[in-house]
């Protein structure tokens, strides 16, 4: 199933407009169930967050930050297998929306997946800032509570079955096929490929939410939109420094 997987992917790729080359990918992941809520921040609040040499985007002169508690699956890289203890688990991300030499991506405040020895093998595979958390999903509730750093997520939800049509914004904020990553003053661009996501209405039945990073707190003041994708499956290209 999964060479089917990436065949399509492959396939897709070479018709769109993309222009990364079909064989250089080098890792496979599926993002599933996933849950995104979008928090609108004022832009004097978060442009501390960001690293020197990225620009934040904007959409109608707004500024957001997204939480994405998904679950992931079957990761691994190219010419090898999955291994299921660390292949799959469950991941929360906090990201905001930048640029770069026209390129528009997302870069990630905060990163946490379920298990030890899965945030330890992400770390080091792919570089960026895993770190573990204790996540525990259920039908129709998702929670994760982050001792080291106090951020807890604890959220009951029901998900409508009908797809919606995406808004202007809901595209802005999804259709993101790049992640910029700042170390040691060096700028890296990660590229992605995946079928736009299909989004379902999701429906909040209670939200408790403690998630801080500086002066940007996500609460339900400023939630400005939520929904639910069943996921995609995700081709990933070796990270280009950027900072030549």
């Amino acid at each position: 199933m999964r060479n089917i997987n990436i065949s399509q992917l492959l396939s897709e790729l070479k018709d769109s407009n993309h222009e990364l080359l079909a064989d250089k990918w080098n890792y496979y992941q599926e993002w599933n169930d996933s849950i995104f809520l979008h928090f609108e921040i004022p832009y004097d609040l978060l442009i501390d967050l960001i690293p020197l040499g990225l620009e934040l985007d904007s959409f109608n002169e707004k500024y957001y930050v997204s939480l994405v508690a998904f679950t992931m699956n079957e990761l691994y890289p190219k010419n090898l297998f999955p291994l299921d203890y660390i292949s799959n688990f469950h991941e929360i991300n906090i990201r905001t929306y930048v640029k770069k030499n026209n390129k528009y991506g997302v870069y990630f405040i905060n990163i946490e997946a379920e298990k030890k020895l899965s945030s330890c093998v992400a770390k080091i595979l792919s570089k960026l800032p895993y770190e573990p958390s204790e996540i525990i999903r259920k039908p129709n509730n998702y929670r994760s509570l982050n001792h080291r750093k106090k951020l807890e997520l604890d959220i009951d939800y029901n998900i409508h079955d009908r797809v919606i049509k995406k808004r202007d914004l809901d595209i802005w904020l999804l259709e993101r096929y790049c992640l910029f990553y700042v170390k040691s003053s060096k700028i890296f661009r990660y590229d992605i490929y995946h079928k736009p996501w299909s989004i379902q209405a999701l429906e909040l039945i209670r939200m408790k939410i403690k998630y801080r990073f500086g002066n940007v707190i996500l609460n339900s003041d400023n939630l400005a939109s939520f929904h639910y994708s069943k996921g995609v499956h995700v081709l990933s290209w070796p990270r280009v420094n950027m900072s030549y």
